[in-house]
């Protein structure tokens, strides 16, 4: 009984997908060797038909169709899968629900201890790296051409190609290895997948159930949202998804929130049990003399409902946008205002010699000025740091798309406008083409001058710097999590402890597979709620195994309908709006969520850089994340993975080489969810998408971010940036960004040393008099007393000062993930 286990092949020696389908359609005829020529005809028939479909061709035959029943196994089943191993984002979606997966790779003979061509074929090396950065389940290697090798010769090629997988790929060493030439090798095959130990990756643990979709339906029609949770936007088309599939992972309750790939998260209305597909309820059926089936009560019955145990669904924090911590003055504070306002007016101000009573108000001095400041705010302190605020401005910027003419666009025939739509595209290429230049001469003046920036002629240094403060120690000292926290983190939550909430979220899940007596969940329904079930289907769970129906509410109409049309194909389209259900043709995973992981908050993920990206990865750059079933978009910046402080030196760029901390805001996590993030192929790309999302918000990515992420990477247009797994998700992790302003020595005596450069007039001198100062080879000092008009300064140090060193001072400020402007990325 149970669900059918999901096998997956990748061909890692060369020829594609051909390769991979034939492996499954060898297998598959192997298992229904003694059901008879008509049916091992008709296996092999889907199995290849379902496996031989490009990622870019029309949708194969339903998953169904693709499973196979093992008559001599006791009527184990099989659903075959065979991606392209060319089609890295494919692999990733197989990978992600296969109960095994299998490299096919090809032997050759060996000379001298070289293996020959059994290394990974170029084009599957991208998928291989993305699957082990993603985790794999069981993993079996099936080697084809051993039977053509002497006898003396199979041993030493079998262990060749194994090495070459270790060597190449990094694979551990396989579970399971096999001969797959013969018919006969097949059959052993079949029976050592059968027996194969389950070895699920850890991120697909933890209590989730998920449900690997077979068929999708949608009736439009809003449903009432719970006390709590939040409301439908009015005006919004919304309906009922139904999603067809087994249960697996874990026990599966209605009360629990959905994510399903592309369309978001949700609530569920009820699960339902559903019969079998024809092909694997026939195969069920004769697979085994007197084997029971498992689709259990007549289509419809309701198997769970989500009673008094529902989940809210919710977002965002709801939060007083007036309530910023502003408090209305005191008598005493409104009193003293006073008093300092008629001391102000009383007092007697210097005036130039000739100046009249009447001129007099009328002249500006520089603490009139300071008080303007002071109530109406300054133009740097909006404007905010000035080499991240050149870029994002550049960015947002539109290029110039006039003709020349100063016509509008409506008054331009069809030619002209042709030619400024090709102009406008030219425009937006070379500046993206110009921004990847500049960024990539940044990361090398990075690299060579860490944090350092040059203080500004035009403008006083504590203007510029006005949102910066010094440390003594960025290990040691004090910076208050919750000081000057932007709006944005308003509207998202945050723990007391992640610990303790992540082990009480893992409780409530493991509620719903133990029973009262330690029972596990058996029947669909656990002991524990056996006596709730005799009243109804409340507080019922499903056990894993079952084929259900899961009603889905609320979805929006433009994203049901996106899914369907992505999964099932135009046929499923007009099935679907004929009222019934569509056969899925693609991989489509709904995920049951464990309690908060709905809500919005910053996760960060320690991730280290793939070693195939040879352009710089800016912070803030878009990328297009995965994170278990979760694909989002999102912008991320980079910090240190330093473990001694509280504080982490925020990044630029993202290193070479090592690991860094990517903090983003994102739907809440918990251990052990790993990360791949995808950026387009080349560093224009890369800064043309950055653009794009900077003037038009998430929705304007370009389609192989958005949309087209799989053809994209199929394509070669997308390609792994980044791989990694969850540290935590907490707002309150502090990632500041250091400045180091440097002088040099024009006067040394002994520990004293006349430094310029560092400042351009005496005021800024007085102001960043506080901090402390320290020298390239080791020294400290402190400023003493500004020196003559042009910013030079006297410096003390702890030890007599070389003339060739340099002087520094430290700034910082803290830095926050880019906010989304729209909620796409939680697709």
């Amino acid at each position: 009984g149970g669900a059918p286990r999901v096998v997956c092949f990748i061909a890692l020696c060369g020829g594609g997908q051909a390769v991979a389908a034939e492996a499954a359609a060898q297998l598959a005829a192997a298992c229904d060797a003694d059901g008879g020529g008509a049916s091992h005809a008709a296996d092999a028939m889907a199995v290849e038909a379902a496996c031989a479909t490009g990622p870019r061709a029309a949708p194969g035959v339903p998953l169904g169709a693709a499973t196979v029943c093992a008559s001599r196994l006791r009527g184990a089943r099989f659903s075959l899968l065979a991606p392209d191993a060319a089609d890295v984002l494919g692999c990733l979606d197989a990978a992600s629900v296969a109960d095994v997966v299998v490299f096919v790779q090809r032997v050759a003979p060996t000379r001298g201890g070289d293996s020959g061509e059994a290394g990974v074929a170029p084009s599957a090396m991208p998928a291989m790296r993305a699957l082990c950065a993603q985790g794999l389940p069981a993993v079996a290697v099936a080697l084809r051409g051993v039977a053509a090798l002497p006898s003396a010769q199979r041993n030493a090629a079998k262990k060749a190609a194994l090495a070459a997988l270790v060597r190449d790929a990094a694979l551990g060493e396989p579970d399971k290895a096999f001969s797959a030439d013969s018919a006969t090798d097949w059959a052993a095959a079949a029976r050592a997948l059968a027996e194969l130990r389950a070895r699920p990756p850890a991120w697909r643990g933890g209590g989730r159930a998920y449900v690997v979709a077979h068929a999708l339906g949608f009736a439009p029609g809003a449903t009432p949202t719970p006390e709590g949770a939040d409301e439908v936007p009015a005006g919004a088309v919304v309906g009922t998804l139904a999603l067809e599939g087994y249960v697996r992972g874990a026990a599966l309750h209605a009360g629990q929130l959905l994510h399903v790939q592309g369309c978001g998260d949700f609530a569920m209305l009820r699960v339902e049990a559903a019969e079998e597909p024809a092909g694997a309820a026939e195969r069920r059926r004769t697979g085994v003399a007197g084997a029971a089936s498992t689709s259990g009560p007549a289509s419809s019955a309701v198997l769970s409902a989500p009673g008094g145990k529902r989940h809210l669904l919710q977002v965002e924090n709801e939060y007083d946008d007036l309530a910023n911590e502003q408090t209305w003055p005191t008598a005493e504070e409104l009193e003293q205002a006073e008093r300092e306002a008629a001391a102000r007016r009383a007092g007697k101000r210097r005036v130039p010699k000739g100046t009249s009573a009447y001129q007099a108000p009328w002249l500006l001095y520089e603490e009139d000025e300071a008080d303007g400041n002071a109530e109406y705010g300054s133009d740097d302190d909006a404007m905010g740091d000035e080499e991240e605020q050149s870029e994002e401005e550049e960015l947002q910027s539109e290029p110039d798309d006039d003709d020349g003419t100063g016509r509008p666009d409506d008054m331009l025939t069809d030619g002209e406008l042709a030619e400024n739509e090709t102009a406008r595209e030219a425009a937006w290429r070379a500046r993206a083409a110009e921004l990847a230049e500049r960024r990539e001469l940044a990361e090398v003046g990075e690299a060579e001058y860490p944090d350092e920036v040059d203080t500004p002629l035009d403008r006083p240094a504590r203007h510029r710097f006005q949102k910066y403060r010094g440390l003594k120690s960025m290990r040691t000292g004090e910076w208050d999590s919750k000081e000057m926290l932007p709006l944005e983190y308003g509207r998202i939550f945050s723990f007391r402890s992640f610990g303790q909430a992540r082990a009480r979220a893992q409780r409530e899940a493991d509620t719903l597979l133990v029973a009262e007596d330690g029972a596990p969940c058996s029947g669909g329904v656990t002991g524990a709620n056996a006596m709730e079930a005799e009243h109804g289907p409340e507080g019922a769970c499903v056990a894993p195994g079952r084929y259900v129906r899961l009603l889905v509410a609320n979805v929006p109409a433009d994203r049901a309908q996106a899914v369907i049309e992505a999964v099932c194909g135009s046929e499923g389209v007009v099935a679907v709006n004929g009222g019934g259900l569509a056969a899925c043709r693609e991989v489509l995973v709904g995920c049951a969520l464990l309690n908060h992981e709905s809500k919005a908050c910053v996760a960060h993920f320690r991730v280290t850089k793939d070693r195939g990206v040879g352009f710089p990865l800016a912070s803030k750059q878009v990328m297009y994340m995965r994170a278990g079933f979760r694909r989002f978009l999102t912008r991320p910046i980079f910090s240190d993975d330093g473990l001694r402080s509280d504080k982490h030196r925020y990044l630029r760029f993202m290193p070479a080489a090592g690991t860094a901390v990517a903090s983003m805001f994102c739907p809440i996590m918990f251990p052990s969810q790993p990360l791949l993030a995808f950026v387009p192929q080349t560093a224009a790309a890369c800064a043309a998408a950055s653009q794009a999302v900077a003037a038009g918000g998430i929705a304007a990515a370009p389609a192989a971010l958005l949309g087209g992420a799989r053809a994209a990477a199929a394509s070669g247009e997308l390609t792994l940036a980044l791989s990694g797994s969850l540290v935590k998700c907490d707002p309150d992790r502090i990632i500041l960004k250091r400045i180091n302003l440097t002088g040099y020595p024009l006067k040394v005596h002994k520990r004293k040393a006349v430094v310029r450069w560092m400042f351009h007039n005496p005021d800024d001198v007085r102001w960043f008099r506080p901090l402390e100062l320290w020298t390239k080879h080791g020294r400290r000092g402190r400023i003493t007393e500004p020196v003559g008009t042009h910013g030079a300064m006297k410096c003390l140090f702890d030890v007599p000062i070389m003339q060739h060193d340099t002087v520094c001072a430290s700034l910082y400020k803290r830095m926050y993930p880019k906010f989304p402007s729209d909620w796409l990325w939680l697709l």
